[in-house]
């Protein structure tokens, strides 16, 4: 099988769908994982940026760069900043410079009049600063800008920058948003079609419309995704209520949580205690709600959550339970958190340490660890017990006793990164080292090789340890 190389990090050929990749973060790192929630692209990024055109920014060592759907970086982390490519011509920046390249990373001394031109309107720069002005010389937009978008023809709209503040354009260059937003303002159609535009000013989330009117003020903490729903959560000052996609208040902000809704239920907490809400706001009777697929819940828990599979978690006093779809317990409420059931078995948290336990409420490993982690791959488990961390199977077995490392990473393709004395190698199922534990980095093995750091310089290994391709 071929191997891809980006950035001294070896991928075997995966094929992301852009629809169905998703962020994911680990200790201030952020990478992809698909539709399955396994991480695809490891985080090892400072951050990343939503696929556009099949091509995702990237931020590394405070620079930017390129991946593609497969994985592959096509444009390594080297700018000081990078739009997003439009029309195959993104625009970038190093040491205060602004020009353009293309998808081969070539800079462009002419950009084609079909990127470059609005209807006889091209950009100007003067002074490193970026402008806009018709062919007989008329400004349009002055040049005080630090970047000025390429405009995609599928969206009506482009960012524009100022000292870090970001705004919007339309086609002609009148300024729909001005440019006094924290972050740059990423939108798509599906947000373009609900005339719902998410923004972020003094650290507090809103939306504008396409005229750049703030349909919801940004004054809020949280706000919902209104790509999923047309009634959406918020937060403000610790308390919760609903709001539609008009702008218009369905609640008062008087909830102290309210959960994700599904199928046009959410969990509410209300005062102290556990209700159903519904889209409109209106309180639902849990005990006699449809929430059990073949008959009433049971009246002695306050809260029970939707069905995944055949089972349901239901909560009583602020503990959590199991119940199957007749009702029955399949365990008592005596969990602080019952996480997501991935591959039928869940981490869960007891008396503050976690555990596991199946579908069907049997403990697979005693809570007694201070941090656990899915079974993603190769059916192990990183886990910390007193202060050190080992790893263990499906069965509930210490592999690997938690008795030596100060840290470690889940197995993936037979090996597993682990840390002594602040620095990383590499072991293999069995606990052996396969490499010194020497390196300051070290990324998980996709394919034959992993990304490595050692005293300030990268490169990668390969399973038998050797290290290859320094730089």
């Amino acid at each position: 099988m071929p191997i891809i190389l980006f950035f001294g990090f070896i991928l075997s050929p995966f094929f992301l769908k852009e629809e169905s990749c998703s962020i994911t973060v680990h200790e201030d790192k952020y990478g992809y994982k698909d539709e399955d929630n396994i991480e695809i692209i490891p985080a090892i990024f400072d951050s990343v940026f939503p696929f556009h055109n099949k091509l995702s920014r990237i931020q590394f060592d405070g620079l930017y760069g390129f991946l593609n759907l497969n994985g592959i970086e096509v444009i390594p982390p080297k700018y000081d900043f990078a739009s997003d490519f439009r029309n195959g011509v993104a625009m970038v920046s190093i040491k205060g410079k602004n020009f353009y390249i293309n998808q081969k990373n070539e800079q462009l001394t002419r950009v084609s009049s079909s990127i470059e031109m609005e209807e006889a309107k091209a950009k100007i720069v003067i002074d490193n600063k970026w402008g806009v002005a018709t062919a007989n010389g008329k400004i349009i937009l002055p040049p005080v800008y630090d970047f000025i978008g390429i405009f995609n023809r599928d969206l009506p709209l482009e960012s524009i920058r100022i000292n870090d503040k970001w705004g919007l354009v339309d086609y002609k260059y009148n300024i729909i948003a001005p440019p006094k937003y924290d972050e740059e303002i990423i939108f798509d159609n599906e947000d373009l079609e609900n005339d719902l535009i998410p923004v972020k000013l003094n650290g507090k989330f809103g939306y504008i419309n396409l005229n750049g009117t703030e349909v919801i003020s940004p004054i809020y903490d949280f706000i919902g995704d209104f790509s999923r729903s047309s009634v959406e959560r918020l937060k403000l000052d610790e308390k919760w209520g609903l709001i539609n996609k008009k702008g218009i208040a369905i609640t008062k902000m008087i909830y102290q949580y309210i959960d994700p809704f599904v199928d046009n239920f959410a969990n509410a907490t209300l005062n102290g205690k556990q209700i159903l809400i519904d889209k409109s706001g209106n309180n639902i009777d849990i005990n006699v709600s449809t929430v059990n697929r073949k008959s009433p819940v049971i009246r002695k828990y306050d809260r029970v959550l939707f069905f995944q599979g055949d089972h349901a978690k239901v909560e009583h006093n602020g503990l959590w339970g199991l119940i199957d779809e007749n009702g029955l317990e399949l365990t008592p409420p005596i969990y602080q958190k019952i996480d997501f059931f991935y591959d039928k078995i869940a981490m869960v948290k007891k008396s503050g340490l976690w555990g596991y336990i199946d579908s069907l409420g049997k403990v697979i490993a005693d809570a007694k660890y201070e941090y656990v982690e899915p079974f993603f791959r190769d059916g192990f488990a990183a886990v910390k017990y007193k202060g050190l961390y080992g790893y263990i199977n499906k069965s509930g077995i210490e592999v690997i006793p938690p008795n030596k490392y100060e840290d470690a990473r889940g197995f993936d393709s037979g090996f597993a990164r682990v840390k002594l004395n602040g620095k990383w190698g590499l072991i293999n199922m069995k606990g052996e080292l396969i490499t010194k534990i020497k390196y300051d980095g070290i990324g998980e093995f996709i394919g034959d090789y992993a990304y490595i750091r050692l005293n300030g310089k990268a490169g990668k290994i390969k399973k038998n340890g050797k290290e290859v391709l320094f730089r």
